[in-house]
């Protein structure tokens, strides 16, 4: 199997532990060599599985266990291993889909695209909270890879400023989140929310301990009127929140200058933009949930 780990490194490992209760979540384009390529030999496929069919890629991500799976043999795809062809990704939550976008992709702003035609379990604010996730946890594991960087080294040089954007970027794109879950609760629910201290239950993971720090810390619109079933726009806001860093990208990143500092930038900002964007068009299967 293989494991990505949240500085974006890839381990192959023996896999030990089975997969339970996974459903298809999405969908990614790709050909059997990039993804051999990315992940190694399949885990299936080339006599290990049970009927010998299915060529499957057993994937561990920061986000969750997920399965990538085409149901040819590899014999078939070898014969056309530079083919593009369709692969169904399986996992418990749609958390491990941006860690497999990017891993086989090079992008984020592949994974909401691919959901709706695929699953029924999503919702476009389900794969918000997968990709707030991406970015806190993606953000933590560069910032300390920089910290550990000699500071007149030219690894710190290059990419110092670049985990406390990811982390920016995660704050707006959960506050965006948090008015969305608001707009939906009623009374109780609001008041709940509010008066639940952010270390009410154990904190769990890392991710897990700073969503409750925020959800505890969100301050509401104290003008907004009370819920009459009607509920924030969701994609608008990840619209308005993707022109803002399109703008932001244009005009606050040294416009001018050059540099590896100033590509890396705005390759983070593009991506980000795309995301946001594709996140907003996206069209999963079920309603929006209620977050709660």
């Amino acid at each position: 199997m293989a494991v990505i780990h949240d500085d974006l490194n890839i381990q192959a490992t023996p896999c030990r532990t089975p997969a339970h209760g996974l459903t298809s979540r999405g969908a990614l384009r790709a050909s059997y060599r990039a993804l051999t390529a990315r992940f190694g030999d399949p885990d299936f496929g080339t006599g290990d599985s049970p009927d010998g069919e299915a060529t499957l890629w057993v994937i561990d991500t920061p986000g969750g266990r997920a399965q990538l799976q085409n149901w040819l043999a590899v014999e078939q795809l070898q014969r056309r291993p530079d083919e593009d062809i369709r692969w169904s990704i399986q996992a418990a939550t749609d958390h491990p889909l941006p860690w497999i976008s990017k891993a086989a992709t090079g992008s984020t702003a592949h994974f909401p695209a691919a959901v709706g035609e695929f699953t029924r379990h999503s919702s476009s604010e389900t794969l918000t909270e997968a990709y707030v996730d991406y970015l806190y946890q993606r953000g933590q594991a560069f910032g300390n890879w920089v910290n550990l960087q000699r500071r007149d080294s030219r690894g710190y040089l290059e990419n110092w400023t670049l985990p406390r954007h990811l982390h920016g970027f995660a704050l707006q794109v959960l506050e965006i989140l948090h008015d969305h879950q608001w707009s939906q609760a009623s009374h109780d629910e609001r008041h709940t929310w509010i008066c639940t201290g952010a270390r009410q239950k154990p904190a769990g993971s890392d991710v897990d301990g700073w969503r409750r720090q925020a959800r505890w810390r969100y301050v509401p619109d104290p003008h907004e009127p009370p819920p009459v079933g009607g509920t924030l726009d969701l994609a608008g806001a990840l619209r308005e929140r993707a022109a803002d860093c399109a703008w932001a990208k244009d005009h606050l990143i040294r416009p001018g200058s050059s540099g590896i500092t100033r590509t890396r930038k705005l390759e983070l900002y593009d991506e980000h933009v795309a995301t946001l964007t594709a996140l907003a068009d996206a069209k999963p299967a079920t309603p929006t949930g209620t977050g709660r």
